[in-house]
């Protein structure tokens, strides 16, 4: 009926354990493998029963352990389909998107090629997953142009996702009240530079944007204008 106190696994390497468990009369089990780019590789992130818990002699330790590297996944295709589909495509395969290169073509903000580091990849080849896809896009013929999406109202980031959704990227980023971070979380767009009501511009151009927590009086959501 007696027990013992159970120890703390986190951050013991693996070829560490037996050592670590020989004296402490239980056993343990690794029972699953995570990738974490923030963590150290090949120790135990967590375990079950959680440190200190009271369990019986032999009593068996489930432990995860932080993979040393990231698992493969397969390049999706992403040639010929929109960058709105192509951008959702990478995050449902955990992936990165990257840098945007824009190329004269009739399709606008079309992707023409799919790069890893500046080199082409093709579509089923394995690569580590969290990989940073850059895409090539279609500009227009004779450089066309494109509406510049509204951004009043948003926050940080539905803003950015909707600006690389049609092809463009961030200018200036200035937030006038922000002193934390929750506040740069909650603060919203009251002003973008050029404005939504200018005239369209070139795929890839970047658009400045203001936020705030306390919005000017003159503000007014896209629904409002």
């Amino acid at each position: 009926g007696e027990t013992i106190s159970v120890p703390d696994f986190k951050n013991i390497k693996t070829e560490e354990l037996n050592t670590f468990v020989s004296e402490k009369k239980l056993q343990y089990q690794i029972i699953d493998s995570i990738f974490d780019p923030k963590a150290k590789k090949g120790v135990v992130i967590k375990q079950d029963p959680e440190k200190d818990s009271q369990v019986k002699e032999n009593r068996i330790i489930y432990l995860t352990i932080s993979a040393k590297q990231p698992p493969l996944v397969k390049m999706p295709k992403l040639v010929d389909v929109s960058l709105r589909q192509a951008l959702a495509v990478i995050e449902s395969y955990g992936l990165k998107a990257g840098k945007k290169e824009y190329k004269p073509d009739a399709c606008v903000n079309c992707v023409l090629e799919q790069r890893i580091k500046g080199k082409p990849i093709e579509p089923g080849k394995m690569i580590p997953k969290g990989s940073t896809i850059d895409l090539v896009l279609g500009q227009g013929e004779n450089g066309g142009q494109i509406s510049i999406p509204c951004l009043i109202g948003l926050t940080k980031k539905d803003a950015l996702q909707k600006l690389s959704e049609n092809g463009m990227s961030e200018g200036t980023i200035i937030c006038t009240d922000c002193k934390t971070t929750a506040d740069k979380t909650k603060a919203k767009v009251y002003k973008q530079t050029p404005s939504c009501s200018s005239n369209d511009a070139l795929p890839g151009s970047t658009i400045d944007l203001y936020f705030g927590i306390k919005l000017p009086s003159s503000y007014k959501t896209n629904d409002e204008n």
